[in-house]
């Protein structure tokens, strides 16, 4: 079984490693420029301190991260869509190695954009990952538009109604047992085998 938990301090160097993984393959095997090489953990802590950060865990080891947040990027999205209720996926991080996680998890995010009353679950991507933006239109996201901001990279913006979507993922109540972390989740991530699955949704290239 896999579950999703609420990602705290102690698993900071988890989803460190499961971003680098992901634009390590971005740089070397798609010739992209989206992500830095790693990013600062402070950085990281910032969205783990406000409770918004999930770790997919499979028997112990973390295959997935997700950063799930209500707050819109005001340059992307306009006056009258920030006041409508969504949910906004960022950072999300897949291991290939698990196939299908990817809808899954973006399936498990519709769903808790749903529990939490919002009517949109929606993202960014990068502007030149045409894969990527294929992938979204693959996934039921709807293109609202891509916006083409000098300073910022990301800028393609797609959304799709919230709505329940069982997936076999489960999400640790605060009042269950969390399971137990594999300690080498960098010598994991370190194969050139997996191929990740990453979204972004953050100002990597914006010194704001």
């Amino acid at each position: 079984m896999r579950w999703v938990i609420p990602a705290g301090p102690a698993e900071v160097t988890a989803v460190s490693d499961l971003l680098a993984g992901a634009a390590a393959w971005l740089h070397r095997d798609k010739h992209l420029d989206q992500w830095p090489d790693r990013f600062p953990a402070e950085r990281l802590m910032e969205a783990i301190d406000q409770q918004s950060t999930y770790l997919v865990v499979d028997h112990g080891t973390p295959v997935a991260t997700v950063t799930l947040d209500e707050s819109p990027d005001k340059e992307f999205w306009s006056r009258d869509e920030c006041l409508e209720p969504a949910l906004y996926v960022s950072k999300l991080a897949i291991d290939r190695r698990c196939r299908g996680l990817g809808a899954q998890v973006l399936d498990w995010a519709q769903e808790q954009a749903y529990k939490r009353d919002a009517q949109w679950l929606r993202l960014d991507a990068w502007k030149t990952n045409d894969g990527l933006r294929r992938y979204y239109v693959g996934q039921e996201f709807t293109h609202v538009r891509t916006m083409d901001l000098a300073h910022r990279r990301s800028g393609a913006l797609f959304q799709r109604e919230a709505a329940p979507k069982p997936t076999p993922l489960w999400l640790v109540g605060a009042d269950q047992p969390r399971p137990e972390l594999a300690t080498a989740t960098s010598a994991l991530l370190a194969s050139a085998t997996p191929r990740p699955l990453v979204v972004d949704s953050s100002k990597v290239f914006d010194d704001r």
